[in-house]
């Protein structure tokens, strides 16, 4: 599903399992029911992931950098063409 690829690593954190398939979705929960240690390295990373990537500020700073690289390249742009001429 769109995005998930994006937040959940296979066993970093979560588990990927087969779209639409019952069989191991059920497999992935009795999974993590029974390896607890598991659950929470996979819970710990996937907040740690959700924090450092998708949270305000780390979007908010993205943005940022991605602005600041438009700019420069803009300028870079403008510079070259007046040197052309």
């Amino acid at each position: 599903v769109g995005g998930i690829v994006d937040s959940v690593r296979h066993e970093e954190t979560g588990l990927l399992v087969k779209e639409r398939s019952p069989k191991e979705i059920a497999a992935a929960v009795e999974r993590l029911s029974q390896e607890p240690l598991l659950a929470d390295k996979l819970r710990e990373s996937g907040y740690k992931l959700a924090v450092n990537e998708f949270s305000r500020a780390s979007s908010a700073q993205a943005f940022s950098n991605l602005f600041n690289k438009v700019i420069r390249l803009r300028q870079r742009s403008r510079v070259n063409q007046r040197v052309r001429r």
